[in-house]
């Protein structure tokens, strides 16, 4: 059993296995349980049964391995599983605020045994002349960057933020073929084919990816929900907390994301501090294309949370392209990302829940703006919306 068991891991570590499936991931939680069990019974066939030592052997060998890959997760979740049932939950801490809105039952857990115990929320600011242009509304929870942030940190963080406009729009407006020529392949698509994905693999070890889907939604519809963060935290399930920190210029702002655990647990909640820059550029085909980028910056005063691993992103964020034609029919959603999800777990493992998270963005995106047509249709604001 214990060899069956950790073998179907060794299967999916070696990239045999490329979807995530129930026998993957009990295979991981079993091999992790029998490691004792197996070094146990491999002693005792080696004084008692030396016939059955080898192949005892075999299974405590196979039970180790995936002990190993499947150390993160008990890592991960050592503490939560005794105050919450196993989900990481947000946790106890003097940098961010609470999320306003709990659409998990892991932010409303941490809501309710009040173990988020913050200074007050900075009053909400309009969005800036140039922002409101684009289409895209926020909240800042401070007023100030140079509040959370040094003089130092915000000249890297508008450097990063004007990398990564460049750095998606390049990316996002590129077809398949453009795309295989920088080096991408393509990747087992999600959501039935509907969303196609590429990958390239970046000296560092970590993948980029570009995944895109064609939406029958406005692009202004969808661009809105993307970029709009308040939006955006209400209907993204992937996430846990999504929110504008400060704004560093009229179309540049300090974001925080905690992004939910994956895979059963295997993948613990990673979290990021993004320097966003939000944009619109013509094409030279007509189309006009909205981007949402950004890369992530240190920041000194958050340098992280028990119950979260601090994760790195390149260049990433979201385009999204309206066609040339100027109909208001249908647009291209793309997302690129470049996550470096830190800890020791096995590349195949944190690749698998990449996938696993762009099937998830896009079912819960094509959900809400199926949802919020009539109410866009209709010519209701967001905010009436909300109430």
């Amino acid at each position: 059993v214990g060899a069956a068991a950790a073998g179907s891991v060794l299967a999916f570590n070696s990239g045999k296995v490329e979807t995530q499936s129930d026998p993957v991931l009990i295979g991981v939680t079993l091999g992790m349980l029998l490691v004792p069990f197996c070094i146990i019974a491999l002693i005792t066939c080696n004084v008692l049964e030396p016939r059955y030592a080898s192949g005892c052997g075999f299974a405590s060998y196979m039970a180790i391995a995936a002990w190993w890959m499947a150390e993160a997760r008990a890592a991960a979740l050592d503490k939560s599983c005794s105050e919450h049932g196993g989900a990481p939950t947000v946790t106890e801490t003097t940098s961010t605020p609470p999320s306003t809105v709990a659409v998990t039952e892991e932010k409303k857990c941490a809501e309710e045994d009040g173990r988020v115990s913050l200074p007050p929320v900075a009053s909400s600011l309009p969005a800036t002349p140039e922002s409101h242009d684009l289409g895209v509304q926020t909240r800042f929870r401070y007023n100030d960057p140079l509040q959370v942030a040094t003089v130092d940190e915000i000249q890297i963080y508008m450097k990063e933020a004007a990398r990564a406009e460049d750095g998606i729009f390049l990316l996002g407006n590129a077809d398949d073929d453009e795309l295989q020529a920088m080096g991408f392949q393509p990747e087992t698509s999600q959501n039935d084919g509907k969303v196609k994905i590429f990958s390239r693999r970046e000296r560092n070890g970590v993948k980029t990816w570009h995944a895109s889907c064609t939406l029958p939604f406005p692009a202004s519809h969808a661009w809105h929900n993307i970029a709009s963060v308040p939006v955006h935290e209400n209907w993204n399930k992937t996430v846990l907390e999504y929110y504008s920190v400060a704004p560093l210029s009229a179309n540049t702002d300090l974001t925080y994301t905690a992004a939910c655990s994956e895979c059963a647990g295997l993948v613990s909640s990673r979290d990021f501090y993004i320097a966003r820059r939000v944009a619109r550029r013509k094409l030279p085909d007509g189309r006009v294309s909205w981007g949402s980028g950004g890369c992530s910056v240190p920041l000194a005063s958050d340098p992280g949370q028990p119950n979260r691993t601090r994760g790195w992103n390149d260049v990433g964020g979201f385009v999204v392209i309206a066609p040339a034609d100027g109909s208001d029919g249908s647009c291209c959603v793309v997302w690129i990302i470049n996550s470096d999800l830190k800890g020791w777990l096995s590349k195949h493992l944190i690749e698998l829940a990449i996938t696993t998270v762009i099937g998830k963005f896009y079912t819960a995106l094509a959900s809400e703006l199926e949802k919020t047509r009539c109410t866009q249709e209709a010519g209701h604001t967001d905010n009436e919306f909300e109430e």
